[in-house]
């Protein structure tokens, strides 16, 4: 009996998930199809990736000035700091759903938009 067992290799194709029947939730193939690298499809995971996580932190710094304006307790530089922090990320999620915006325009006009592809 020994306490190392073997492992085999087994096939993999593009796109098919991970082996086992579990799936990364990222579809290779739309990054790497037909033996050529799909730029539209890679430029926009990495633009979704971007996106989401910018408005994450928008969101976050939201949440943090509306409880600094909350638990100020009357003190009218700590309501002041809160309120800067709400209105500048309130700021930085229009700039960057207008920045998302015209990288869609642009990805569209130089011809490599593919609006298929469950990004965002």
């Amino acid at each position: 009996m020994s306490l190392i067992q073997q492992v085999y290799a087994d096939t993999y194709e593009i796109g098919q998930g991970l082996p086992g029947g579990s799936s990364s939730g990222i579809d290779i193939s739309k990054v790497y199809s037909d033996n050529k690298f799909n730029w539209a499809g890679i430029s926009q995971y990495i633009t979704g990736t971007l996106v989401f996580i910018s408005a994450m932190a928008c969101l976050f710094f939201m949440i943090w000035g509306g409880i600094g304006m909350i638990t100020s307790g009357g003190d009218k530089s700590k309501f002041e700091t809160g309120r800067n922090r709400l209105i500048y990320a309130a700021i930085g999620m229009i700039v960057v759903g207008s920045a998302y915006a015209i990288w869609r325009v642009i990805m569209t006009v130089v011809g490599l938009s593919e609006l298929n592809t469950g990004v965002l």
